[in-house]
């Protein structure tokens, strides 16, 4: 949003949007300013049906302008404020495009060739943030579901073997009480007590462990 701020104001542009990529193949609409109809907006559009994801999905893509104004984009009713051209600053990085900027005019764009340089190296820095933002986002995910893996193989290899031990046991139990065999029954009982006393011991255990620092 704050990027977006800085284009529209770098070229005057009567409004803009800012769009993300997702794995989907659509555009999310991330930010918006300025003269844009909201209301027939559209926050997620197929890179496939629109100008702005044909730019955005170019082998070379680049600052680019156009006469074209996507309806998706900026909703009917904004049209008319910004349909004389549009600037579209795609952001991509190691070949891949992660989002775009799409800046929209009611009087003619222009840019000096200095001014168009300096849109496209602040478009790559912004690409590169990303980037790495994404790489992060799935390291996290990736250590998380590791840790998961690893809690989940503790519990399995411990206090869910007891806890099904016990589940048997109980089932025992309930078969003597049936047949009236209280001598049996009573040394169940003592049995299951010392199978709880064992989970018990197993759980607090895994929680000890598990609150160990991680250095």
């Amino acid at each position: 949003k704050y990027f977006l701020g800085v284009f529209v104001n770098m070229t005057g542009a009567s409004s803009g949007a800012a769009r993300s990529l997702g794995a989907d193949g659509e555009l999310h609409l991330i930010a918006s300013q300025g003269v844009l109809d909201e209301k027939d907006q559209e926050t997620d559009v197929l890179s496939s049906d629109c100008f702005c994801g044909e730019v955005a999905m170019a082998q070379q893509s680049s600052v680019q302008f156009s006469v074209h104004t996507c309806a998706k984009c900026v909703g009917k009713k904004a049209q008319e404020k910004a349909k004389v051209g549009a600037i579209f600053i795609p952001l991509r990085h190691h070949g891949k495009t992660l989002g775009i900027f799409n800046l929209f005019f009611d009087t003619e764009p222009s840019l000096a060739f200095d001014e168009r340089a300096l849109l496209e190296s602040i478009a790559d820095n912004i690409a590169i943030a990303l980037d790495k933002s994404i790489l992060n986002e799935q390291t996290k995910r990736m250590e998380l579901s590791q840790e998961r893996l690893f809690l989940s193989q503790e519990i399995h290899d411990s206090l869910a073997q007891t806890i099904y031990s016990l589940k048997l046991q109980v089932s025992v139990l309930g078969d003597m009480l049936k047949g009236e065999q209280q001598f049996s029954a009573g040394n169940k009982v003592e049995a299951l007590q010392t199978s709880i006393a064992q989970a018990n011991q197993e759980l607090r255990e895994l929680m000890s462990n598990f609150r160990v620092p991680l250095d």
